[in-house]
């Protein structure tokens, strides 16, 4: 008796998690830049009704907790207003609703303006669409939703998106590479994407317009690089060779947005390296090597030695050791042998940062073989790879 995958079932189980809405965990980015001063200079508002208005994980409910916790107040769903409700904002100066849209009760809801009015409250209102537009029953309560302040909360850019990944994924204690979050913005397929305003009743239906801002769906761009290199033999026991170079000179800008939503130039990066061979007696040669890279705020600097040691007496076997560090970050130890012009290389990243209390100081592995020999092809004279030799 079979079976076939398809007949099995996969039970999902989902873990809830704590969302944290700290002020130091709000990025403010082009697109919640007003809304975020806007209530830090609370009281000085030009009216006491605000609308923040903002798709669905925009960003509203953490700029609401970060409010709160400075100013303040009470925070209710829109859903659960009701008459107990009515009587325990009395207390507060600062009324939060949050997630507004036109099924609210109008009735309580007005009550609750009148009571905000009355009592020279402040209040702010949350909801994907501004409150004007929600077109109610009740003529006065059309009214009054034109007294409020507006505040937009506007499509992410890829700053605001990187953040967000970030902060979803640090929420569920997921720890990735941010490289790894650059990989996944740049190839984000926007037609396996699905949106809230896509939802039909029954499933997410693609053949409704998500209403997003994207201007793309794969980007090309000239990206202009320049370097320098420069070699000197001394000797047959000393080489030294030196390179500087600069990668995206004319700043390119890489997003998937409209360029007048997202500014997304790429930073410069500057790349520099130094290395030597130094013949030492008849059975050492030492190489130390420095590599240093900045780019914006990041930086990358190694250093380091390996060495080679003659096994056979004219170069044939060589054994390699070798240590390096990355400076603030890793220690590197090196081991290889070299059979002729072959090379084999073995090294681990042991973290000796702050990171090793995650990870208990693993690292990375890395196998490298390497072929040294004559380059050469029908249109140019063979050539020697450079080195000091036993």
């Amino acid at each position: 008796m079979g079976f076939k995958m398809k007949d099995l079932n996969q039970l999902i189980i989902k873990f809830d998690y704590d969302q944290n809405f700290k002020d130091q965990d709000f990025y403010v980015s082009k697109s919640n830049e007003y809304s975020f001063k806007l209530l830090n200079s609370w009281p000085k508002w030009e009216k006491n009704f605000l609308n923040l208005i903002g798709e669905k994980f925009s960003g509203k409910t953490h700029l609401i907790n970060i409010f709160l916790k400075k100013f303040k107040g009470i925070k209710i769903e829109a859903s659960d207003i009701n008459n107990q409700i009515l009587k325990e904002i009395k207390i507060y100066e600062n009324v939060v609703v949050e997630n507004l849209n036109k099924e609210v009760n109008e009735n309580l809801f007005y009550t609750l303006l009148n009571i905000i009015e009355q009592d020279n409250k402040y209040l702010i209102v949350t909801s994907k669409k501004p409150i004007v537009d929600f077109s109610y029953k009740l003529d006065d309560l059309n009214s009054r939703s034109k007294n409020f302040l507006l505040s937009f909360i506007e499509k992410p850019g890829d700053d605001l998106m990187f953040a967000l990944i970030l902060k979803n994924l640090s929420d569920r204690q997921i720890y990735i590479d941010k490289k790894l979050i650059d990989f996944i913005i740049k190839r984000i397929d926007i037609a396996k994407l699905s949106f809230d305003n896509q939802w039909n009743g029954q499933f997410f239906d693609i053949t409704i317009p998500s209403n997003e801002p994207f201007a793309f769906s794969q980007t090309a761009y000239a990206d202009l690089q320049a370097g320098i290199n420069y070699a000197y033999f001394a000797s047959d026991k000393f080489y030294i060779n030196a390179g500087l170079s600069a990668q995206h000179i004319n700043r390119p800008k890489e997003s998937f947005f409209d360029p007048l939503v997202s500014d997304a130039s790429i930073d410069m990066r500057y790349t520099a390296f130094l290395n030597a061979s130094v013949k030492i007696g008849e059975s050492w040669i030492v190489n130390p090597n420095v590599y240093m890279s900045k780019m914006n705020t990041a930086s990358e600097l190694v250093l380091g030695v390996n060495a080679n040691r003659d096994l056979s007496g004219d170069g044939s076997r060589q054994m390699i050791l070798g240590l390096y560090m990355r400076n603030g970050d890793a220690v590197i130890p090196v081991f290889g042998f070299q059979l002729n012009d072959t090379r084999f290389t073995f090294n681990y990243d042991a973290t000796v940062s702050t990171l090793k209390a995650a990870n208990n100081t693993r690292g990375a592995y890395e196998l490298s073989i390497i072929k040294t020999g004559v380059v050469s092809s029908a249109l140019s004279r063979g050539v020697r790879c450079p080195s000091v030799k036993f």
